[in-house]
């Protein structure tokens, strides 16, 4: 959309900023809050949390925008009179002041519920006539606010702010009655843009869907709809080729776990010295990762190279919250790398596909029986003992890599699909990003567009 400009500018006298409508000013946050406090832990921390009671907002609960009380704590009335001080009220606004949510802000609806927030959230209360709670939280959104807090020139840490450095954010201000114009413009237009985010989002998990149906069926049923079956054994498959074969995945490759590496001996940072190591964290979804995630042991000696990967070898992660869902295989670019413990390397037998193999984990049947398998709820854990024991369902290596050609064909329209819409979300970001600070400090204005 297009909106017109003011009439008249004047130089804000602040040089990031440059120049703001005539008959607006510049004020500290300071100078427009009666509050600037944050919550604490209750004593016994999470331990003192109820089933119900008075909420209790995390850092988690502040989205960019928005309150989710979806996964809220809460305590009990003895701990929120104990914590009188950090009450919130209806249209505070909350900042996360600590931590990789740093920077994120909203304004507090509760709909007359009580609640409290903890040392990670900030409450700014807004002065009556200072500044309108919504317009102060596009201001800290925007751009401009953001760079403010992330900013270390102005002494402000990348992982936490305090009290005094909020005070002192600079806010752009038109009187309140225009503030609110401003803000219900955004509302109102922010809320479409969510909107159509949100569509392109479920398109997303869609595709999603289809390509992890297109890869089970391929697997379990073939490319052949004319081809003999056979009941599967397992109820809720149903039949499979007749002249498919089931065996363990032990039966059919070399299976490893790595060796438990002393990790005061990795060498850190982009050196290319030494030879990569394979960990849990370098293990994701389909591919492994590098950058900051890279650790390396200094030499390969002959008592090592039994742990040497090669090229097509499939590596999973054997524990975290992802256990069994993270799983590569190894790329030539990606040699040489050596196996670290809590990691598994399937490397498939002659007459097996590594790419048929590796699309035979990547579907839910697997995932279920990781699921099953696994030791501990708290750290989820499974041993290469229980991978073994996955059953695969196997054709012959000719039929293995026409199906392994037929997923990579396929998968690919659909990740090609999944990227250009994920480019589109990504462009609708910006714009709301960009239509928020262009109202907020004054580049364009939108009272006609609310009247």
């Amino acid at each position: 959309m297009k909106a017109p400009s003011y009439e008249k500018y004047k130089d804000s006298g602040i040089e990031w900023l440059g120049q703001i409508p005539a008959h607006w000013e510049t004020r500290r946050i300071k100078d427009v809050t009666d509050k600037i406090g944050s919550g604490k832990t209750p004593r016994g921390g999470a331990e003192s949390y109820v089933d119900e009671g008075v909420m209790l907002i995390r850092s988690q609960n502040v989205l960019v925008g928005k309150l989710s009380l979806d996964d809220v704590a809460f305590i009990d009335d003895e701990t929120d009179r104990e914590m009188a001080g950090t009450r919130v009220l209806e249209g505070d606004v909350l900042l996360n002041i600590t931590g990789a949510s740093l920077g994120r802000c909203c304004v507090a609806y509760l709909d007359g519920l009580r609640a409290n927030v903890n040392q990670h959230v900030s409450i700014i209360r807004p002065r009556n006539g200072g500044v309108e709670s919504r317009f102060l939280a596009y201001e800290v959104m925007s751009p401009a606010g953001q760079c403010q807090i992330f900013e270390t020139e102005m002494g402000i840490s990348r992982d936490a702010v305090n009290f005094e450095q909020i005070g002192r954010l600079v806010l752009v201000l038109p009187d309140t009655a225009e503030q609110q114009a401003i803000a219900e413009f955004l509302d109102r237009e922010t809320a479409k843009i969510d909107a159509l985010v949100g569509k392109k989002e479920r398109l997303i998990e869609l595709l999603q869907e289809k390509r992890t149906a297109l890869i089970t069926h391929a697997v379990t049923k073939g490319l052949d709809p004319d081809a003999a079956m056979k009941d599967s054994g397992i109820e809720w498959l149903g039949k499979i080729p007749a002249h498919w074969e089931n065996p363990r995945i032990q039966d059919c490759v070399e299976l490893a776990v790595g060796f438990a590496f002393p990790s005061d001996s990795f060498l850190h940072g982009e050196s290319d010295e030494g030879v990569k190591l394979v960990r849990g964290d370098n293990v994701t979804t389909g591919a492994l990762r590098w950058g900051e995630k890279t650790r390396r042991w200094p030499e390969v000696t002959p008592d090592l190279e039994h742990l040497l990967l090669k090229e097509n070898d499939i590596v999973i992660g054997m524990d975290g919250s992802k256990v069994g869902r993270n799983y590569a295989l190894v790329r030539a670019d990606d040699l040489p790398l050596l196996l670290v413990q809590r990691v598994a390397r399937l490397r498939p037998n002659r007459g097996v596909s590594s790419k048929y193999l590796f699309y035979s984990i990547a579907n839910p049947r697997f995932h279920t029986h990781v699921d099953l398998e696994k030791s501990d709820p708290a750290i989820p854990h499974v041993s290469g003992w229980s991978i073994g024991h996955y059953r695969v369902f196997l054709p012959s290596l000719a039929e293995q890599q026409a199906i392994a050609v037929h997923i990579d064909r396929e998968t690919a329209k659909i990740d090609a699909l999944i990227a250009k819409v994920g480019e589109a979300i990504e462009r609708l970001k910006e714009y709301r990003t960009a239509l928020i600070s262009a109202a907020v400090t004054g580049k364009i204005d939108v009272q006609e567009e609310v009247r």
